[in-house]
């Protein structure tokens, strides 16, 4: 175990050939982290979270006791849950993308949160922080701007993880950037919120569901 002021603990396997640069990597991390608070208005937890660092695939998915959920990517996977981040290995990119989800639940718990907005509200920090990166995903978010069923991965929070989860961790964060743009983000928080995403669009958004989303492909062409 390594104490750090970022996590109640680092349990690194004895597995795993520990090379990190701890220092390099913490302050980037916590400028990272800066970043994050100050965009969403958002308070750092009290309860500081544990990162558990796995060596391989199966010890990770036996030590974290859930199974298939992979990171597009690098090989790596990572995911934050029970006040614990867990890796497979490790990159400064998967660690912030955990430690967001880390943050932003602390406030906005997943309970009623589409995983279109749980992921889309880390996707559109990565964004910004990566303008090519960004530029490819807005490409993505128009090839499937027509077939993307808003609904399901929106109200009904369906379909987000599987097949298509690629172009979604893709387009996710392309779609928060749209909401944030448009109505601020406290009202993207207040919609992540709410547990009736039917009933309040209108009292959130001002209009109705069809209209956000055809505001989205108008905005999307302008991009």
């Amino acid at each position: 175990k390594k104490s750090s002021e970022l996590f109640s603990g680092i349990y690194v396997s004895k597995t795993y050939n520990d090379t990190i640069n701890y220092p390099k990597l913490y302050t980037e991390l916590k400028s990272y982290v800066h970043q994050f608070l100050a965009l969403y208005n958002l308070k750092m937890p009290v309860k500081k979270v544990g990162w558990f660092l796995h060596s391989n695939m199966n010890e990770y998915g036996t030590m974290s006791g859930m199974f298939g959920l992979t990171c597009p990517g690098n090989n790596s996977a990572g995911f934050s849950i029970r006040g614990e981040i867990h890796t497979n290995g490790v990159s400064i990119g998967l660690l912030k993308h955990e430690y967001s989800h880390f943050l932003f639940d602390n406030t906005i718990p997943q309970d009623n949160n589409p995983a279109f907005f749980v992921e889309g509200c880390v996707e559109y920090v990565t964004n910004l922080n990566d303008k090519d990166l960004f530029n490819k995903r807005i490409e993505i978010a128009k090839k499937f701007k027509d077939t993307l069923n808003y609904t399901d991965l929106i109200i009904n929070n369906r379909d987000f993880y599987g097949q298509y989860s690629e172009a979604n961790y893709s387009i996710c964060g392309v779609f928060v950037k749209y909401i944030i743009d448009n109505f601020g983000v406290e009202v993207f928080k207040k919609y992540c919120l709410t547990d009736k995403k039917e009933a309040t669009r209108i009292d959130t958004f001002k209009i109705d569901f069809d209209t956000l989303i055809n505001n989205y492909k108008i905005w999307l062409a302008a991009q």
